[in-house]
C-alpha cells in the first residue's frame, strides 16, 4: 500500500536546477548576458552567443580507424557526405505532418548558419602534407581570405 506513492514521483533531470545555486553568480550573469546578447535563431544566428542548451545540436565525430588526427583528406570528404546528410534530412512526425532541416535551421542573412571549418576541405591536402600550418587563434584560409 506505501509503494503506490512512487507511481507519482517526479524525477528531476535538470543538471542546472539539481547541481547550482537558484540564485546563483552564473545565472545572474547569464540573466545579464541574455538581456543585451540575444540569441536570434532566425538571422543573424551567432553560436557564441548561446547560453541555453535549448534546440540546438552539434555533432562529434571521431575517426573510424581510431586515428586522432582528423585533418585528413579521406576524414574531411567523410565530414562533407555527414554534413550533406544532416542539411538534406527530412522528418515525418506521427501526426503526417513533416518538416526539413532548411526549413528550421538557424540562420545567418537569409541561409542555414554555415560550419566554417568544414571549408578546410580545399586545403586539408597541404595542411596534411605539412605544407601549411593552422594558426590559432586565428586563420585565414588562403583560399576564401576568410578568418
Amino acid at each position: 500500500l506505501m509503494i503506490t506513492g512512487y507511481q507519482r514521483v517526479y524525477y528531476e533531470m535538470d543538471p542546472e536546477y539539481l547541481f547550482s545555486p537558484v540564485s546563483g553568480q552564473g545565472k545572474l550573469e547569464r540573466r545579464i548576458v541574455e538581456d543585451y546578447f540575444k540569441v536570434n535563431y532566425s538571422h543573424r544566428f551567432n553560436v557564441g552567443r548561446i547560453t541555453r542548451a535549448g534546440r540546438f545540436g552539434r555533432v562529434i565525430i571521431v575517426a573510424k580507424d581510431n586515428n586522432t588526427n582528423l585533418l585528413r583528406t579521406e576524414v574531411w570528404k567523410e565530414l562533407r557526405q555527414l554534413d550533406d546528410l544532416v542539411q538534406n534530412i527530412t522528418v515525418k512526425l506521427p501526426t503526417g505532418e513533416s518538416f526539413t532541416y532548411r526549413e528550421e535551421c538557424a540562420r545567418w542573412e537569409g541561409q542555414c548558419f554555415v560550419n566554417d571549418i568544414l571549408n578546410l576541405d580545399k586545403i586539408i591536402g597541404e595542411v596534411e602534407r605539412g605544407e601549411l600550418n593552422l594558426t590559432f587563434p586565428i586563420m585565414f584560409n588562403p583560399v576564401t581570405w576568410e578568418a
